[in-house]
């Protein structure tokens, strides 16, 4: 089992341990045409036929014998049988005896719900002496996915570096009256794709370019042919994947006219980047995400702005949105998820904003990693409107 997957691991036993359950069980079946998508992050392989993971005081994969290669070599102990999980399953259960068996049927992260119903219903009648001891495994999901190990770590930030890199070529040679929204994007994406990197997200809105009046629209706007002038504010959210991983980082710019910057602007700027250091001070692990957001939002209500309705910051990994503890706020839209303490080594963007629809949208995202010493940043923090 290689060094990662075995840090993993580690994460997943102390999670366990901490919500007391004895056996993580992972069931699914033909991975490649949409089974528990954390099969690939255990296993590093894709199987074909009924398979259990197990992981507890032994871990152990379930699965017949044409599939035993490929978690084997992955590092895994495998026991095959020739015909049918079930008998195999039930005996290694009379074996282990667990009294807590954790099982992936989060209602929260569709990561962590990768057991459909149908699966579910065979597990039940596969090993029915066991059903009362059924429990939601979505802990160990999120410990697996949305905390980082050092090489981890170090993948987000190459992913951050890049996109870095490619924000100054847009910053020094990109933005400039008659550019269009459209035309920057385009050459961004490309950039990306000459380094050899993937995007954050769907390719219709990554990057989310924003000019002028624009600026103050959705959040998540499609580029446009509006074309750049002087005096014009800039919003450009984008986000690359290195070698599995993600960044998810917003600037703002302002492009000179020769006149002061516009002080309601400006106002609102500096209130972002206030409520920005209230996020990365009340940030830890062991803090419930809600704190975060409602700390970085009465700085921005205090100073005469609508906060915005959605999340202050995500959990940032294999994705630009991770699961784990959201920094926003209790409502239906993130099913509790807000409520949910930061764990230690989850990464994170942070986004605080001051937004004035139809008017102006101001802020960046910064990408921090929450560690036993503090927060560690993986962006190079920007804390004042960047002229162009």
């Amino acid at each position: 089992m290689g060094d990662m997957l075995r840090q993993k691991l580690d994460l997943v036993h102390g999670q366990m341990e901490r919500e007391g359950i004895d056996l993580w069980l992972t069931l699914s079946t033909e991975t490649s045409l949409g089974g528990d998508p954390v099969v690939r992050d255990l296993l590093g392989t894709d199987v074909v036929s009924e398979t259990a993971i197990l992981v507890g005081d032994e871990e152990l994969v379930l699965t017949a014998e044409f599939d035993s290669q490929g978690p084997q070599q992955c590092g895994w102990q495998v026991q095959p049988y020739s015909s049918a999980l079930g008998p195999a399953l039930a005996q290694t259960m009379a074996r282990l005896r667990p009294k807590t068996i954790g099982l992936n049927i989060s209602e929260r992260f569709i990561v962590a719900a990768g057991l459909r119903h149908s699966e579910f219903q065979r597990l039940c009648a596969m090993i029915p002496d066991y059903v009362r001891s059924f429990r939601n495994a979505e802990g160990m999901v999120v410990a697996l996915r949305g905390t980082l190990v050092e090489e981890e770590a170090r993948r987000v930030r190459e992913a951050v570096r890049h996109t870095q890199t490619i924000y100054e070529a847009v910053a020094t040679k990109m933005l400039q009256p008659g550019v269009s929204e459209r035309q920057v994007a385009a050459n961004m994406r490309e950039m990306a794709k000459e380094r050899g990197l993937g995007l954050a997200w769907g390719e219709a809105h990554c990057p989310i370019v924003s000019f002028g009046a624009n600026a103050g629209g959705s959040a998540h706007a499609v580029p446009t042919d509006t074309t750049l002038r002087k005096g014009d504010l800039v919003v450009i959210d984008f986000g690359v994947r290195y070698d599995g991983y993600s960044s998810d980082v917003m600037r703002t710019f302002y492009v000179d006219d020769g006149k002061p910057v516009d002080a309601a602007i400006q106002r609102g700027f500096s209130t972002a980047m206030a409520a920005m250091e209230v996020c990365r001070t009340t940030l830890g692990a062991g803090v419930v995400g809600n704190a975060v957001d409602k700390a970085a939002k009465s700085v921005i209500a205090k100073a005469g702005y609508e906060p915005v309705p959605f999340c202050t910051g995500h959990p940032l990994g294999r994705f630009d949105h991770e699961i784990g503890a959201l920094l926003g706020p209790d409502t239906p839209r993130y099913k509790g998820a807000a409520m949910l303490p930061v764990l230690p080594q989850a990464a994170y963007a942070l986004e605080p904003m001051v937004w004035v629809p139809g008017r102006f949208r101001v802020g960046v995202e910064e990408n921090v990693w929450v560690t036993d010493d503090g927060i560690v940043d993986f962006t190079q923090p920007q804390t004042e409107l960047w002229m162009v």
